[in-house]
């Protein structure tokens, strides 16, 4: 059988009572009563918060500037870019230099890591190109758009540079090969709305079938040994 742990009686560091405790190098000093009532007063208690103005490169921590997280460390800096000085988190490393509207600049535009020359593709085919607010055709990108410019389809732009102004939203402007991403201007062409779009794009769709249907008759009849003459 085990034997029972030794107990030792120890004075409270607070109010003097004395009570038996088990030794350990983490016994408390107080005692129950006198730990519950510290902790009620210190959590009381509100932290002084530090007055003057802070010198680049100085730690402070959370309780002392005012801010909720307030265990943790922060250092007063100042942007690389605009010279704007703030708190910034501390962890024992560098901290960034730049604040959020500067490093928000670094991530548009060419400046951006993820820039592809200004042009992406769509899933249905279309090419977008980049256009900056101070283009003359800015008008033309479609809502939302960003601070810094939008997205305009291609052959619409190069519809609206050759007539040297905006397309209104419901001109439409077709490919005459059906190829989407062939926006040369001599493959383009202006209607003045959708419904005209509607009906050249059914009747081409239509000869394409029918295109197929006799491709595929011919092909049968000569598996067939019937000869096909040409018209």
């Amino acid at each position: 059988m085990a034997s029972e742990a030794k107990r030792y009686l120890v004075e409270c560091m607070d109010c003097g009572k004395e009570r038996l405790i088990t030794y350990s190098r983490h016994s408390k000093r107080r005692c129950l009563s006198c730990a519950i009532k510290l902790t009620w007063i210190t959590s009381r208690q509100r932290p002084e918060v530090r007055t003057g103005v802070p010198y680049v490169g100085e730690i402070r921590y959370g309780r002392e500037i005012g801010v909720k997280d307030r265990k943790h460390k922060y250092r007063w800096c100042r942007c690389s870019s605009c010279g704007y000085e703030r708190w910034v988190a501390y962890r024992g490393r560098d901290v960034r230099l730049l604040c959020h509207p500067c490093a928000r600049k670094r991530q548009i535009g060419e400046q951006s890591p993820g820039w592809k020359g200004g042009r992406n593709h769509h899933t249905e085919g279309y090419i977008g190109v980049h256009v900056p607010r101070d283009d003359f055709f800015f008008p033309m990108a479609p809502k939302p758009i960003g601070r810094y410019g939008g997205y305009v389809m291609e052959h619409r732009l190069v519809m609206a540079r050759y007539l040297n102004r905006c397309l209104l939203p419901w001109e439409i402007v077709h490919h005459k090969n059906g190829v989407r991403e062939d926006n040369r201007l001599e493959n383009l062409e202006l209607l003045p709305s959708r419904k005209f779009h509607i009906v050249d794009t059914l009747t081409k769709s239509l000869l394409k079938t029918m295109k197929e249907r006799i491709s595929y008759l011919e092909r049968l009849l000569k598996t067939n040994g019937i000869e096909v003459s040409d018209l």
